[in-house]
């Protein structure tokens, strides 16, 4: 199991990041440019839609490895939080969710932060609704 820790390692690691540069390798061309000045212009055409087809296919290769890894961020964060604070990954969720919404923007230690901050919180609330 992951901790929160680990999760941080990972992040730092740019075990959950995928550079565009490395999955997009074509470039996307007009349908005015030439490959090669000595191939019939049908034939250019033709490459035109083979590279443009096959940029597309890589970008949505790379949006599909980006979304994969950036829910793979997020089950593995919920369930190192669920594991510390003892807690269903329900519960977790609920936690981790509004964490993120406030604290993504300063990085993932701020919403793990922000996310321990909120799980006090919910116990010291539990302590006294107890009493």
């Amino acid at each position: 199991m992951l901790t929160v820790q680990d999760v941080l390692k990972k992040v730092q690691n740019g075990e959950y990041d995928v550079h565009r540069d490395q999955v997009v390798t074509l470039k996307k061309v007009n349908k005015n440019h030439v490959f090669d000045e000595d191939l019939s212009v049908k034939r250019n055409q033709e490459l035109i839609e083979q590279n443009n087809e096959a940029y597309d296919a890589q970008c949505k290769e790379y949006l599909d490895k980006r979304r994969e890894l950036g829910s793979q961020l997020v089950q593995d964060s919920v369930s190192a939080l669920a594991e510390e604070h003892c807690v269903s990954t329900e519960h977790a969720t609920v936690i981790y969710d509004y964490a993120y919404r406030e604290s993504h923007s300063s990085g993932m230690h701020e919403v793990f932060d922000t996310a321990d901050e909120l799980f006090e919180l919910v116990q010291k609330y539990n302590n006294v609704k107890t009493k």
